[in-house]
């Protein structure tokens, strides 16, 4: 069958809960038919269908997975089922995990240990649009800045002496993240923004946001170079890192952070 990928919808208390359904695919490779079936552990999730037959080259055979309404009637938090397939003839079976989390803050963060970032050449952008995540986020291509960074001010150009600029904005300019609205903030050495205390922190991924912070692509950055600036338009502010190398590496890391005047915000990643 389709291999085993767990799957998380969030929601609002009440529903609807994102995404509401999946498609899995059984196929026979061996060989004869074989019998098989399906159950879930929970109340509310529904397979279309639980047992059949697989004869050996016949087409995948779909099982569409569902959210039932049962899950409208459960209380916030984070809940966990499993859907189940089983192989009747040999005795073998799958587990798919499944998460509901419901009426949670979601900080929209991906952190990519095994250096597999897969943002290339990509913009996403965070509108606010009243849900639990607080905002609804939507992925593009993207070829250039969509800010030209020339006449930026430059910043922590030897993050030896400087590790973060404070950009106060133009009267009645302001910006906010996650409705905290303030007209000033800290440009950060390590590619992200800050809105409290000093902006560096170079530990663990959590305690980088145990304070309001935005990251484009937090990383160790040559201390020593130029590439950093800020610029400020009339509708947003625009933070950019132009070719400004990582820490013994050889490749050069190139994105841009814009923060709208009425709090939407943008990342664009171009080559790293």
């Amino acid at each position: 069958m389709t291999l085993r990928t767990d799957w998380i919808a969030k929601g609002k208390v009440g529903g609807p809960l994102e995404p509401g359904m999946r498609t899995f695919h059984l196929e026979n490779v061996g060989a004869g038919t074989i019998s098989w079936s399906a159950f879930t552990t929970v109340g509310w999730l529904t397979l279309s269908n639980a047992s059949g037959t697989l004869a050996t080259g016949s087409p995948p055979m779909p099982v569409q997975a569902s959210i039932n309404t049962m899950a409208n009637l459960l209380s916030p938090g984070t809940h966990l089922g499993e859907i189940v397939f089983a192989d009747q003839t040999s005795g073998r079976s799958q587990t798919n995990l499944v998460m509901l989390r419901i009426g949670e803050m979601d900080f929209l963060t991906e952190q990519f240990e095994l250096r597999d970032n897969d943002l290339d050449y990509q913009s996403i952008t965070f509108t606010p649009d009243g849900s639990p995540a607080f905002y609804s986020v939507c992925r593009a291509p993207a070829a250039n800045f969509p800010v030209d960074p020339s006449g930026g001010i430059p910043f922590a150009t030897n993050a030896i002496y400087e590790r973060s600029r404070e950009v106060t904005l133009s009267p009645g300019h302001s910006v906010a993240l996650f409705g905290m609205r303030t007209n000033s903030f800290l440009a950060v050495f390590d590619g992200s923004i800050s809105f409290f205390s000093s902006g560096s922190d170079e530990g663990s991924l959590s305690s980088h946001f145990e304070e309001p912070r935005i990251s484009c692509l937090r990383a160790t950055y040559e201390w020593e170079h130029s590439g950093r600036s800020w610029k400020e338009l009339n509708d947003r502010v625009v933070v950019t890192f132009q070719n400004v190398p990582s820490v013994s590496a050889a490749n050069r890391n190139n994105f841009q952070m814009e923060l709208w005047s009425y709090s939407m915000m943008a990342g664009f990643d171009l080559p790293i």
